[in-house]
């Protein structure tokens, strides 16, 4: 299927976006300033591309402060 990886990258994508969506929602009523993500082996590229951040020793942990969200999707 030609166009199969690239509807899929686009239905994480959104999946994404709107859970960080809430979760900045959320973060209005219970105060965290980060979101923290365990990726699937090989999704690191794919948060990376969305501001997430590796913690130092933990390649498949990542991170994104709500403050980053903010500015993204404000």
């Amino acid at each position: 299927m030609p166009g199969y990886w690239s509807e899929q990258h686009l239905a994480a994508t959104r999946l994404l976006i709107d859970a960080l969506r809430k979760l900045l929602d959320a973060s209005n009523a219970v105060a965290f300033p980060v979101v923290i993500v365990d990726a699937k082996d090989g999704a690191q590229p794919f948060y990376e591309k969305y501001g997430f951040t590796v913690f130092q020793h933990a390649e498949n942990r990542l991170f994104i402060t709500i403050a980053d969200i903010r500015a993204s999707l404000g």
